[in-house]
C-alpha cells in the first residue's frame, strides 16, 4: 500500500509542478523553504 501511495503522490506532485510552473515557484518557493539560491543550485544540478 505504501509503495501505491508513494507512486500516486509522486504523480500528483509532478503535475501539480508542471502546471504551475518555476514562475510560480519564484514567487512564492520561499513559504515551503525554496530560496533563490537553493532553485539556482537544484536547476545547475539537473542540467
Amino acid at each position: 500500500m505504501s509503495l501505491v501511495a508513494t507512486i500516486l503522490g509522486w504523480f500528483i506532485a509532478y503535475f501539480i509542478g508542471s502546471w504551475l510552473g518555476i514562475s510560480w515557484l519564484r514567487r512564492h518557493g520561499r513559504w515551503i523553504g525554496v530560496t533563490p539560491n537553493r532553485l539556482q543550485k537544484t536547476h545547475a544540478f539537473l542540467e
